[in-house]
Order: C-alpha cells, then sequence, then structure tokens
C-alpha cells in the first residue's frame, strides 16, 4: 500500500520524488579532495581523520574515529548528489583512551570489526591524529578535533555547537631534548 501511495504521487505529483526513488547513475566519481560541513577532508593527509558522533543517531553512543580511505560522489537524476565516505573505522572501545590529563588517545593499530565502512560527507567530522612527543615511533596518537572554517565567504550555522571544549585544563609540560618547538610565522597559509 506504502509503494502505491509513493508511486502515484511520484508520478503525479513530484518531479524530485520520482528521482529519489529512481537508481543511481551506473558510475561513481572519486574524489582526492572533499570540502565538507567546514572542513577539508584530504585522502593521504594528515587532514584525513574522521569523527562520527554517536549522537549523530539520536541517541548518546559512542563516538566512531577512522581515518579517510575515499571519497565518492554518486549521481542521481534531476542532478542529486550524495557524497559518501570509505574509511577504516578504529575500535572505540579497545582503540580510543583518555589519558590522566582528559586527553583522548587513538591506537592507530586498532581495527572496529564490521563492514560498515561507509559514512554520508555530511556526517563527518574533521580530526587530526597527532604522534606523541615522547614517543613519536609509538601507535598511540592524540586527538585533535578541529573547528569548522568559512569557505568561500560563505558562513557556518551560529548554532552549530562548537567542537572544541572550552574549558582547558592547565598541566605543566615537560621538555626533553627530543622537544620539537615549530615557528609557524616563517609559513605561508595555504588557500
Amino acid at each position: 500500500m506504502f509503494e502505491k501511495t509513493i508511486s502515484f504521487q511520484a508520478q503525479h505529483n513530484n518531479k524530485q520524488l520520482q528521482y529519489l526513488l529512481g537508481v543511481p547513475a551506473s558510475y561513481v566519481i572519486s574524489y582526492k579532495r572533499c570540502w565538507v560541513n567546514g572542513y577539508s577532508f584530504k585522502l593521504g593527509k594528515s587532514s584525513s581523520g574522521i569523527l562520527v558522533k554517536g549522537s549523530c543517531y539520536g541517541g548518546s553512543g559512542s563516538n566512531y574515529y577512522g581515518s579517510l580511505l575515499e571519497i565518492l560522489k554518486i549521481t542521481y537524476g534531476g542532478g542529486n548528489q550524495v557524497f559518501l565516505m570509505k574509511c577504516h573505522w578504529y575500535d572505540h572501545v579497545r582503540g580510543v583512551k583518555k589519558d590522566k590529563n582528559g586527553v583522548l588517545l587513538i591506537d592507530l593499530n586498532s581495527k572496529l570489526k564490521g563492514y560498515d565502512v561507509y559514512i554520508l560527507a555530511s556526517q563527518a567530522t574533521q580530526v587530526y591524529y597527532t604522534p606523541s612527543v615522547k614517543n613519536p615511533n609509538s601507535n598511540i596518537h592524540t586527538i585533535i578535533t578541529c573547528r569548522p572554517q568559512v569557505l568561500s565567504g560563505r558562513a557556518i550555522d551560529a548554532n552549530m555547537e562548537p567542537l572544541q571544549e572550552d574549558v582547558s585544563i592547565t598541566t605543566p609540560i615537560e621538555f626533553s631534548s627530543r622537544s620539537l618547538f615549530v615557528d609557524f610565522s616563517i609559513y605561508e597559509i595555504e588557500d
């Protein structure tokens, strides 16, 4: 009954609904870079870290962390498009921990079991995985959540909840001979 009602409405009323009920094009387009939600995702770069908030599905579930493997565009009739991201997902139970200072750490060798590797690009939040200063060769990295940027003069939704927490934890910093200091004033910002 539902299918007949939708088909009838699609045939007689709504061209957009007809396109959405149709099949996608027989090909997909793969991209190396994608701008979504105020983030610039790039394959194979440090900007390829992905966070999907567990609350994105209406619950208060766990956050999922991954690395971007592929960006796909699927085209439907009428110019409708869906962007998907294929990701390697890390185990959010055994692979993600908080240290004594509340900093999130991730084991890049962990892997989430299952076959759900695709997400809608609109669900993605950008994160960076940075190696430890004390042990740069370790598989344990720090998770840094990014704020969305204003792109091409378009403002970001003012109602969007900030991704970085406003409360900071002040901890003493230990410096060693292996500490790295970078003077960012000598670098040009890429547009």
